[in-house]
This record gives structure tokens, C-alpha cells and sequence, in this order.
């Protein structure tokens, strides 16, 4: 027997490297790139004969796991199935698409995909198979996330303090009826025995769901603030002075508070801590009904 070597021509040797230069190039972009073939397997999906690199780092999935399978693997409960059947319906077409698609890796994390697909066709122009071009968009979704979150936490603060702003003024002027009420009436009622106790029991509940709404409304006020926090040392003997300044002008009259503290410094947010103690403020005089003393002390609180 008589074997013949035919060397390569130089064309051939040509149309080689620029193969092997192409392959190497695919294989290294940061964008995913898979082959299918053309047809679908039993109309389920279609063959898969070609991954890089990067779509092994962003599914997880080895080339050699992928190769023969379909790209139904990277599919889970929360993939868009509106968007599956638009690609199928492109892809029976043997039309370009382009979709967001989310995507599962191996271990089951999550992943965004901005993909095109487009058609491939053999030298006698028949459809042969399809190339899929897919970007790692999952920074981006989550950002998208983010603000759309923000947003709506900014509209939601923003009629939140809309609201407390309606609710502020007639809400001051039912606390001070029912304050001027508290005064007068048990002299009117004196003469009516037992049943005047019902109807100051009565009056003294209205005063507290009163101060409840007082309290409400005061953290609607705090939920339109949008502004970060800033911790810093406070001293709390002025703002606790200016807590009550500020309660008694929501309340429109004094509420006779009585102080016995010292001046102690701690760690917080001005805006969260005056508005904390004004609530605390509010809640104590219009409970209680009485005057109301106020002390300071600290917890030493170690982590």
C-alpha cells in the first residue's frame, strides 16, 4: 500500500489560521457567544455545538456540559415566558431578535442577558444555524432596581408629608378643644356624680387617640425627608428643650413639662433624634393627662 502526502496549499494554510485566529478572538470577548443548530430538537430547542468563555464564567456550565444540549438549561420559574415565546416565534421566522432575558446560572444564581440572535446560512444559502450574542447586564438591572425603588420611596415620603401637612392643622385644633374641654368641664360637671367620671373617662380617651394621630402625622413629616443621615455628637438638654417647644407649638398651648436632667452627649442624627423626642413628648403629656417630668440617663450598651 501506498500512502500519499498532499501538503496544504498556501491558501489552505491561509483560511487555518484565520479559523484558528477567529476561534481564539470569539473566546475571548467579554460578551457570551453560543452556536445552535438551525432545527429544534422534537420542537423543544435546538442543539447547542459552540460556547466561549464567557458564557461558561457567567452560567457556570463547563463547554463540554453545555455542547449537545439546549439553551432551555439556563431557563427558570422566573424567566419571562412573554419573552420566550417572542423569541420563539422570531426564531420559527428565521428572523433577528433581540430581548432581556433573565437567566439561571448552574448554581441556580440569578442573571440578566441583553441577547441578539441572528440566522446563519451555509454557502448554498440554506439556514444552517443560529448565532446568539448575549451581554451580562445584571449590574445594570439592579441598579435599575435601585432607583426604581428609590422612587418610590421618595413619591410614598412625599405624600406622606402632604398628608401630615393636611391632617397637622385641624388636628391641633380638635387636641386644643378637647384640652380646653379637660380644664372646664369637671367643674360643669360636678353636680352629676358617678356620671361625670364616665364622661371625663370619655374625653380622656379622645385625648389620647388625639395624641396618637399627633404622633402619626409627625412621622408621616419624617418620612418626606429624604435626606441621608448624619451622626454626629449631640448634646441632648437643647433638644429636648426644643422637642417640647416644638410639641407645644403642634399642640398649640403649654403642656407644663417639667425638666430634671443634665446635659448628656450621644451619637445620632439631629433630625431622627428631634423628632424621636418630640414624639416622646407628645405621647407621654397626652396619655397621661398630667404634667409630665423628664430625665435623661444613659445605658452603657456594648455589641
Amino acid at each position: 500500500v501506498t500512502l500519499s502526502l498532499i501538503a496544504p496549499t498556501p491558501k489552505q494554510d491561509r483560511s487555518f489560521d484565520l479559523l484558528r485566529l477567529l476561534c481564539e478572538a470569539v473566546d475571548h470577548l467579554t460578551d457570551i457567544v453560543f452556536i445552535t443548530e438551525a432545527d429544534a430538537i422534537d420542537g423543544v430547542g435546538r442543539r447547542v455545538v459552540f460556547v466561549n468563555r464567557a458564557f461558561c464564567e457567567s452560567s457556570g456550565y463547563s463547554a463540554s456540559e453545555m455542547l449537545g444540549k439546549t439553551p432551555s438549561m439556563s431557563i427558570g420559574e422566573a424567566t419571562d415566558r412573554q419573552a420566550l415565546e417572542r423569541l420563539e416565534v422570531a426564531l420559527r421566522r428565521t428572523a433577528p431578535v433581540r430581548e432581556e432575558l433573565l437567566k439561571y446560572a448552574k448554581d441556580g444564581a440569578p442573571y440578566w442577558v441583553e441577547l441578539q440572535i441572528l440566522p446563519m446560512f451555509d454557502e448554498s444559502g440554506r439556514h444552517s444555524h443560529w448565532i446568539s450574542i448575549q451581554r451580562d447586564i445584571t449590574d445594570r438591572k439592579r441598579m435599575e432596581t435601585r432607583l426604581l425603588e428609590s422612587a418610590r420611596l421618595a413619591a410614598a415620603g412625599q405624600l406622606s408629608a402632604s398628608l401630615a401637612s393636611e391632617l397637622n392643622s385641624p388636628l391641633a385644633s380638635v387636641i386644643s378643644s378637647l384640652e380646653w374641654l379637660s380644664d372646664r368641664l369637671p367643674l360643669l360637671l360636678g353636680q352629676l356624680g358617678d356620671d361625670s367620671r364616665e364622661v371625663l373617662e370619655a374625653l380622656a380617651d379622645a385625648r389620647a387617640s388625639a395624641g396618637r394621630l399627633a404622633s402619626a402625622t409627625s412621622y408621616l413629616e419624617l418620612l418626606g425627608k429624604s435626606t441621608p443621615l448624619a451622626r454626629q455628637t449631640l448634646p441632648l438638654g437643647p433638644l429636648v428643650d426644643q422637642a417640647i417647644a416644638d410639641a407645644e407649638h403642634q399642640l398649640a398651648h403649654s403642656l407644663g413639662v417639667e425638666r430634671g436632667f443634665e446635659s448628656i452627649a450621644m451619637l445620632a442624627d439631629p433630625g431622627q433624634l428631634s423628632h424621636a423626642l418630640r414624639l416622646a413628648v407628645l405621647n407621654a403629656t397626652l396619655a397621661s393627662g398630667q404634667k409630665v417630668r423628664i430625665e435623661l440617663s444613659t445605658m452603657d450598651q456594648r455589641v
